[in-house]
């Protein structure tokens, strides 16, 4: 039985939870690397996946959602994980969603996408 321990569960509007995981705001290093119909996503970056996979994983088991909600009252079925990571320039590219389409149920966001949504929620 693994251990979790995700930063944030978020609740949707039917009351599941998600998860968010804050990683770097600056990435110095490449988050694609290989040559040209090779590239893959970078070890260190694969680390983050294989995280979010975990929780993925640990939710899958009907026993664990049920602790979840014993321990917490929160119900976590199928969550989505969002790695909220680097600048727009680091992963709001094509390569990274196409390659993103791999890993059904997590998604990845940048520092900039989430300021930009907290302004435009101060808007409306």
């Amino acid at each position: 039985n693994e251990t979790i321990r995700p930063d944030f569960f978020v609740e949707r509007v039917n009351g599941t939870c998600d998860i968010v995981e804050f990683k770097l705001p600056r990435i110095t290093k490449n988050i694609i690397v290989g040559k040209n119909n090779r590239r893959k996503f970078s070890s260190w970056f694969e680390t983050h996946l294989a995280q979010a996979k975990a929780y993925q994983r640990h939710f899958s088991n009907p026993a664990n959602r049920e602790a979840a909600y014993l321990k917490h009252g929160i119900t976590v079925e199928t969550p989505t994980v969002t790695l909220i990571i680097g600048r727009r320039i680091n992963v709001n590219t094509l390569e990274v969603r196409k390659l993103m389409s791999g890993y059904p149920g997590i998604k990845i966001i940048s520092y900039d996408e989430l300021v930009d949504g907290a302004v435009a929620q101060l808007y409306f």
